[in-house]
């Protein structure tokens, strides 16, 4: 990977680094765009210092923030937290963030968390902004328990100076009355919140105007099955290559030059 790099340009690039700590989820979202890469894989302390030491020793890949989440729920990693102390470790000045469906977030779990001592910001995922449009795509029940995580995650790090919390909100159409006082209440108490429209497996954010959409299988499956092909931005070789290089798949368009 890294000679590839090179070869292709002495140049520092800056890069946001996307890291899998589970391949395994406690919920099955019904919007789920990682799905069906699900597993049973957890990644190992020592695996990511390997790979943090690469990337640092590495003349042309510059980081500058981690991402220590992707597939999965990251708690379901029961190293969690020892990965939190790798990436201190290799990499103390490096922005990071990673992103929870808050239903493990117990005052043990959480605890083990802020005893890394490093500078980092926790989202908690919420679907709409209530039981209703939480619970079509998450599962029965599961709102109940994200918002008793999002308290548990804001009662204890008030006065933290380590940890900031968030909430990213994956908006379903729903209008700001009929959002969960509860979820209203916690809302005025997070550090940033962010709100998108769900984005499906192949790769388009799709607006939802209103949650009622997950309640049929079969506009469910026409959402999930959509056939997108996205352009690619196309980089630029070095002043002594010819031509544009395009970073997209054959199939897609790539722009001229």
């Amino acid at each position: 990977m890294f000679d590839s790099v090179a070869a292709y340009s002495q140049d520092v690039r800056p890069v946001w680094l996307w890291l899998d700590p589970t391949t395994r989820c406690n919920l099955a979202c019904r919007l789920c765009y990682t799905k069906q890469s699900h597993g049973k894989l957890d990644m190992d302390p020592d695996d990511l210092r390997r790979s943090l030491r690469k990337l640092t020793s590495s003349p042309t890949i510059e980081v500058k923030t981690i991402h220590l989440n992707w597939r999965g729920e990251p708690l379901m990693n029961p190293h969690f937290a020892e990965l939190l102390a790798v990436t201190r470790d290799e990499m103390p000045g490096i922005q990071l963030q990673w992103h929870t469906n808050g239903t493990m977030l117990t005052e043990k779990r959480f605890r083990e968390v802020l005893a890394v001592r490093h500078r980092h910001k926790i989202f908690v995922s919420i679907d709409g902004g209530n039981r209703l449009s939480h619970d079509l795509n998450r599962g029965e029940g599961s709102f109940d328990r994200s918002m008793r995580g999002l308290r548990t995650l804001l009662d204890l790090a008030e006065g933290d100076p380590w940890v900031k919390v968030g909430v990213y909100q994956i908006d379903l159409g729903e209008p700001l009355e009929a959002y969960d006082p509860t979820f209203l209440e916690l809302l005025e108490r997070v550090d940033d919140h962010v709100k998108v429209t769900p984005l499906l497996p192949g790769g388009l954010h799709q607006a939802l105007p209103d949650p009622s959409g997950l309640e049929s299988e079969e506009e469910l499956h026409r959402m999930m099955n959509q056939d997108v092909n996205p352009r690619f931005p196309c980089r630029r070789a070095p002043a002594s290559g010819p031509g544009t290089s395009c970073a997209s798949p054959p199939t897609a368009t790539c722009p001229s030059a």
